[in-house]
C-alpha cells in the first residue's frame, strides 16, 4: 500500500487532498504546524487507520518512510507573506529543502505547489531550489501553481475575498468587498486543484510548472453570485474605499496567472474546471451555514502527534499508535 506524505496537510487544499488519497487506497501522513490549517479539517478522519498527523513546523528538519511527497506549505500569497515576510522566506526556503531531502532519501516523486500570486521572493527560491535537486541530486519532481483556492473548509476568518463576502452575506449585510468591483481574478475550486495536484503526480516525464484550472470572474459578479447561493435578492454591492491598488489581503490577486514558464492543465492535462463557480460558490455556502450555525465541535482526538522535534521521524510516528493531544 503506498504510503504519501502531505506537508501543509491540514489547510484547505491539503485536507481535501488528504481526503482524495485515501479515497485511492493510500496510507497518508499529513504534516502542519497549523499557522493557518486546523485541526477540524481533518477530525472526521480520527478513526481511519491508515492516516496520521504530525504536529510540525517544517522549517526543522523531519523524516519519513514514504513513497511520495506533496509539499503544500510554501507560503506564496501576499495574505501568507506580508505579516512576516522574513518568516514566509525561511519557511519557502528551509520547508521545501526539508522535503526535498526528505522525497530525495525515500527515491520518492515530489510535487510542489505554490500559488499563482508568487508574492515575495520565497517562492521563486523554492521553485529553483526544486530543479536544482533534479539536476543535481536525481530529484523526481513536478511544480504546481494554484490561482486563489475556495470550497468547503476555508478558513471562516475573512482573510480570502470569498469568505469575506460569504461572511457579509450570512449576516445579511451589505456586500462591500475591498477591492474594485471591475477587477478580474481567477478562482480554482477545491477539487480541481486537488485533481490537478494527482495529475501531476501520476504523470510520467519531466514537464514545466503546471496551472491548475480556475473559474475568472469580476469582483462585482462574484458578489452577486455569492448572494445568489445565499438567496438574497436586490442586495447592495459597493466597493470599500481601497487605498492600495492591489487591493486588501483578502483579496485574490491571481488575475496574473504566472503562464510564461508554465502550462494550463488545459494543455497539460486536457481537462478543464470539473466545478463551475456558481456551483462551487453554493457548496461553499452551504459549508458555511452549517459552521456558523452550530457550536463548534470539541477538538478531535485519536490522530494526531504533537510536540515535534527537529529531526522527528514522522514514518515512525505513522507506525505507532496514535495519540489525541489536548
Amino acid at each position: 500500500m503506498p504510503r504519501v506524505l502531505v506537508v501543509g496537510g491540514a489547510g484547505l487544499v491539503g485536507s481535501h487532498l488528504v481526503d482524495r488519497l485515501l479515497a485511492d487506497g493510500h496510507e497518508v501522513i499529513a504534516i502542519d504546524d497549523l499557522s493557518r490549517g486546523s485541526y477540524a479539517s481533518l477530525g472526521h478522519l480520527k478513526r481511519e487507520p491508515r492516516f496520521a498527523f504530525v504536529e510540525h513546523d517544517v522549517t526543522a528538519p523531519f523524516r519519513a518512510k514514504v513513497d511520495r511527497v506533496f509539499h503544500l506549505a510554501v507560503p506564496s500569497t501576499r495574505m501568507a507573506c506580508a505579516p512576516d515576510p522574513v518568516k514566509a522566506t525561511l519557511t519557502c526556503v528551509t520547508g521545501t529543502m526539508n522535503a526535498l531531502e526528505v522525497a530525495v532519501a525515500n527515491g520518492a516523486r515530489i510535487v510542489l505547489t505554490a500559488a499563482t500570486e508568487r508574492w515575495g521572493e520565497g517562492v521563486r527560491c523554492a521553485e529553483a531550489l526544486a530543479v536544482d535537486f533534479a539536476k543535481t541530486r536525481e530529484a523526481d519532481v513536478r511544480v504546481v501553481r494554484l490561482p486563489s483556492a475556495y470550497g468547503p473548509r476555508m478558513a471562516p476568518d475573512g482573510d480570502h475575498l470569498v469568505t469575506e463576502l460569504v461572511l457579509q452575506a450570512l449576516r445579511g449585510e451589505p456586500l462591500t468587498p475591498r477591492a474594485r468591483l471591475d477587477r478580474r481574478i481567477h478562482l480554482c475550486y477545491v477539487d480541481d486543484a486537488v485533481d490537478t495536484l494527482v495529475r501531476a503526480m501520476n504523470s510520467e516525464g519531466r514537464m514545466p510548472p503546471v496551472v491548475a484550472p480556475s473559474a475568472e470572474t469580476s469582483v462585482a459578479d462574484l458578489a452577486h453570485a455569492i448572494a445568489e447561493a445565499v438567496g438574497l435578492a436586490g442586495v447592495d454591492v459597493s466597493d470599500a474605499s481601497v487605498d492600495d491598488a492591489t487591493g486588501p489581503a483578502s483579496m485574490p490577486a491571481s488575475s496574473k496567472l504566472a503562464l510564461a514558464d508554465a502550462l494550463p492543465a488545459s494543455i497539460a492535462f486536457g481537462v478543464a474546471p470539473s466545478v463551475d463557480l456558481a456551483l462551487g460558490l453554493t457548496r461553499t455556502v452551504r459549508w458555511f451555514e452549517a459552521r456558523t450555525s452550530r457550536r463548534p465541535a470539541d477538538r478531535p482526538s485519536g490522530i494526531y502527534v504533537s510536540g515535534s522535534s527537529p529531526g522527528t521521524d514522522a514514518g515512525a510516528e505513522r507506525d505507532k499508535p496514535a495519540r489525541g493531544v489536548g
